[in-house]
């Protein structure tokens, strides 16, 4: 086979894949330090959507990312799961849950360095378009990484709500809005690949809405783990009270399904990637904060890990500072 066969479709250089490409590209702008390579990865109009707010262009996230590294000099990028789909000829969309081990090491704008040491994660999904970069859904978990550092989580959330600007808010209020009159999906039975996008829609609605904790019993295994940076839930009892005190601070509940990816492992296993929206009043308390009545706006991606039809791990991220931003 020649090297030019195996080239990742749509780049001249030395990927074979897609997972290859989102791995090796990671591995050059983080641990390899190449920043400046991210215009040579990212189209110049490229935009990054985050709960917080959006990026526009390469130079933009340059900028961000030696920021980061300002904060945290040896952040790594550590990949755990790329789980990638084909929209069309040379069109893909991957799913890349990162691991970050990091010292806090200089200032935040929200506390002097700590010196301490944190683990945080991350999943980045994005649409790869001959060969570059051209939209990003960035989702990072930043309420652990303030509880770790120390900091109270509402403060960094009222300094985010006092930052927005006007962009961030019209965006904001556009997703409600079509989160907002989405139908609700409430299916049954145990997954397979064919019904990945109703298993994920009708996962993700029993989590977050009000129908009965006992109906998650039919997706998870016995013996399932949840994570976010930190294992939250481990076996189903603790996941039913995990998502039960969630649904508990909220009401008026509703969500939409923006992607599925779906990786068959074979032997009955699969890897699967849900980025999903949603939209809720705040009803009761939700992370230290009391009832607002406001609305918000949730953008997440979670992994599942599938055996015999069944989730037995889960990893959904979401940036609760950025919830939190919404509603103090």
């Amino acid at each position: 086979m020649s090297r030019n066969s195996s080239v990742f479709e749509g780049t001249n250089g030395p990927f074979r894949d897609l997972t290859d490409y989102i791995l090796g590209i990671t591995h050059e702008i983080w641990e390899s330090r190449h920043v400046e390579r991210i215009d040579e990865y990212y189209s110049r109009d490229c935009l990054i959507y985050t709960l917080g707010g959006m990026v526009h262009g390469a130079n933009a996230i340059i900028e961000n990312t030696r920021t980061t590294l300002r904060s945290f000099s040896d952040r790594l990028l550590l990949g755990e799961a790329v789980i990638g789909s084909r929209l069309g000829p040379g069109q893909f969309l991957s799913s890349h849950r990162i691991g970050s081990p990091m010292t806090h090491l200089g200032d935040l704008p929200y506390c002097k360095a700590t010196g301490r040491k944190v683990f945080v994660r991350t999943i980045a999904d994005c649409l790869v378009e001959n060969g570059k970069i051209t939209k990003e859904w960035l989702v990072r978990d930043n309420y652990s990484l303030a509880c770790q550092l120390g900091v109270d989580a509402l403060l960094v959330a009222r300094q985010m709500a006092d930052a927005q600007i006007a962009e961030t808010c019209l965006w904001l209020n556009q997703e409600r809005d079509r989160v907002s009159a989405s139908a609700p999906f409430y299916g049954s039975g145990e997954f397979d690949a064919v019904n990945a996008f109703e298993f994920a829609a009708s996962v993700i609605g029993r989590q977050w809405g009000s129908i009965g904790q006992s109906t998650l019993r039919s997706y998870y295994a016995p013996y399932a783990v949840v994570y976010d940076s930190q294992p939250l839930a481990s076996g189903i009892e603790s996941i039913e009270q995990y998502y039960h005190t969630l649904r508990s601070g909220v009401a008026d509940v509703t969500s939409a399904i923006d992607h599925v990816g779906v990786m068959d492992r074979g032997g009955g296993e699969y890897q699967v990637a849900a980025r999903w929206s949603v939209a809720l009043e705040h009803a009761g308390d939700l992370w230290g904060l009391p009832s607002s009545g406001r609305r918000a706006l949730i953008l997440g991606v979670t992994h599942w890990q599938i055996v015999a039809g069944r989730i037995v791990a889960e990893w959904s991220i979401y940036d609760r500072v950025a919830v939190l931003a919404q509603l103090v």
